[in-house]
């Protein structure tokens, strides 16, 4: 954390093995208010037995309001940051990023893509929630229209999907009775 006052540090968190990713989504990176960053920590970094900061991450289209880091998770190999305020042009429809550890050299966290609802709309909270399983990333958007309606769901991507290294969309999920 760069001890920046009401960063909301911490308003997400994952851990995986030997690696933790924090989320700090009201932090203020340069690029305006609310922009966000995430950090990852990793057991003995500075010392045995110590968790040291590895790396801050920050969105790589980073705007005011984008929340970045208001969800986290990691698998220790990749780690997927929410941003449900970021950015398409001029809609916010949010976004889910991915980052691979040791991308671009040992100890860094590289950007892989950001992630998309296939029929976003404005304000859907796409990124609102995160979860990863092996070659699987869930993206949830509370806000997304099902039918017609705000209904909410869930958008799925599998690595691999739209060709070697992409992920690409394979489901979008909502209930039954929403």
């Amino acid at each position: 954390n760069d001890g920046m006052d009401h960063s909301w540090f911490g308003s997400s968190v994952s851990v995986s093995g030997s690696t933790v990713v924090v989320g700090a989504w009201f932090a203020n990176n340069g690029s305006g208010a609310l922009t966000g960053a995430a950090y990852v920590f990793a057991r003995d970094a500075g010392g045995v037995g110590n968790w040291g900061q590895v790396k801050k991450i920050l969105a790589p289209y980073g705007a005011s309001h984008e929340r970045f880091g208001a969800t986290a998770v990691t698998d220790g190999f990749f780690a997927v940051i929410g941003a449900p305020g970021a950015h398409w042009g001029a809609s916010t429809e949010g976004a889910a990023y991915i980052f691979r550890a040791d991308q671009g050299g040992p100890g860094q966290w590289g950007y892989v893509t950001r992630l998309r609802a296939s029929d976003a709309v404005a304000s859907s909270a796409f990124g609102g929630a995160v979860a990863l399983a092996g070659d699987t990333v869930a993206v949830g958007a509370e806000a997304a229209y099902v039918g017609g309606q705000e209904r909410g769901a869930v958008y799925l991507y599998q690595r691999d999907q739209a060709g070697a290294g992409q992920w690409g969309q394979v489901a979008k999920l909502s209930s039954s009775d929403a």
